[in-house]
């Protein structure tokens, strides 16, 4: 399924950018304050960057419950990376984005369940 490995991308791009040693995302900006509080921003870049991959493994492999755990925890992320957008920065242009990542994910996890869900009864 392209969603997914849409997904994967995202989110491991999204990781290896926290992780870049050549700068502090986290500093750059006040939007990033209710994140720090909840970790630091390397373990931030590190879950994602493992989801991501374990979404492009999953999919290439055809780990299908895999798949679908996978969605289901990047919808998780994605909706708490928005939630911590909005109510540190609501006017910031990423809580439309990533509110919009985290439908995403959520959609292909329901998808991806349910295609499993009929293949198996």
């Amino acid at each position: 399924m392209k969603r997914l490995v849409h997904i994967g991308i995202v989110t491991s791009l999204w990781g290896v950018w926290l992780l870049n040693p050549n700068w502090a995302t986290f500093a750059s900006s006040p939007t990033f304050q209710v994140m720090q509080k909840i970790a630091p921003e390397w373990l931030w870049g590190s879950g994602f960057l493992l989801l991501g991959l374990s979404a492009l493994t999953a999919q290439w492999q055809g780990w299908r419950r895999v798949e679908i755990g996978v969605t289901l925890v990047a919808a998780f992320m994605w909706g708490l990376v928005t939630v911590t957008f909005a109510v540190s920065n609501i006017a910031a242009t990423a809580t439309p984005i990533y509110g919009a990542l985290t439908l995403y994910a959520a959609d292909t996890f329901s998808r991806l369940f349910n295609q499993y869900r009929w293949s198996h009864e």
